[in-house]
């Protein structure tokens, strides 16, 4: 049996699930060999194996149940729930396991265009405006009936001031007759991803319904693997973040991240990301922003 752990914003606590299987699974952390079915219990034992793109052997992990014990546990934004150890946050001005977090904004704009605009994903579950869809709990984001280049939503400045132009994302994609018609009508959405906030062009009709967050992470998914192109739906990408919201914060157009194109004088070994060309040139500006209640 292979535990895979998982961050899940439905549980406050890290969720095993184990699945019988011939071959080893996908993993990033693993634990010694071990008869304990407490994962809390486990992560005190030593030797523990971490993937880095390659195997890091004999590290010590803390693992600990994220639970509220009073109400200062929900940093006095809500209350604790002693039942099932859960804040319950005050809904209109906080959210968070702990209520950390303000309340983000229902529309937020590019720094490059005010009239792009992306909207807060609302939980279809609940008849109120006061839940949102979370994603590592943190918000979705999204403009639905798109079509063309996004340009509203990257770089500041010309295309000739691109010097990396020979690694476009339209250009490489656009070679592909399914990227041709998606751009015909298509969802873009920014969400969170544990580290980094995403802007990825998805095909139509997406709702908080049809949303499912399963095991998601960069890594195994190939999300910049460079291996291949069908992978590679993020257009923009933002800097390491852990703030709740994607306002204020520096984003970035990847280039000279894929190997499927690369021949001629045009070999790379560059990071995953690749070359990140910042959307303003000014650092720590940020990109996109608030707008005042009432304006869309």
């Amino acid at each position: 049996f292979t535990p895979l752990l998982f961050p899940t914003s439905n549980h406050t606590c890290v969720t095993v699930h184990c699945r019988l299987l011939q071959n080893e699974c996908q993993w990033l952390l693993r634990s010694p060999q071990t008869d304990s079915f407490d994962v809390i219990e486990v992560g005190g034992e030593g030797s523990w194996s971490i993937w880095t793109g390659s195997i890091d052997d004999h590290k010590t992990i803390d693992i600990t149940c994220n639970e509220c014990y009073d109400d200062a546990g929900c940093n006095y934004h809500g209350i604790c729930n002693n039942a099932n150890k859960r804040c319950e946050c005050n809904h209109i001005n906080y959210f968070g396991i702990h209520c950390e977090f303000d309340r983000p904004c229902e529309v937020i704009r590019s720094e490059k265009d005010e009239n792009m605009t992306l909207h807060l994903l609302h939980d279809d579950k609940y008849e109120d405006d006061l839940h949102f869809l979370q994603v590592y709990g943190h918000p979705k984001y999204i403009r639905e009936n798109m079509s063309g280049v996004p340009s509203g939503f990257m770089m500041l400045g010309e295309p000739s001031d691109d010097i990396f132009v020979d690694d476009d994302f339209f250009d490489i994609h656009m070679r592909m007759e399914s990227f041709q018609n998606l751009l015909d009508n298509y969802t873009f959405i920014m969400k969170y991803t544990g580290r980094r906030w995403y802007g990825q062009i998805k095909p139509p009709g997406l709702t908080a319904e049809s949303f499912h967050e399963e095991e998601y992470h960069a890594f195994w998914d190939k999300a910049f693997s460079g291996v291949g192109v069908d992978d590679n739906a993020t257009v923009i990408i933002s800097g390491p973040s852990n703030d709740a919201s994607p306002v204020g914060i520096d984003f970035y157009e990847m280039r000279r991240r894929n190997k499927e194109f690369e021949g001629g004088v045009h070999n790379y070994n560059y990071s995953p990301f690749g070359v990140r060309i910042p959307l303003i040139k000014a650092e720590g500006a940020g990109y996109f922003h608030c707008n005042a209640e009432g304006f869309l």
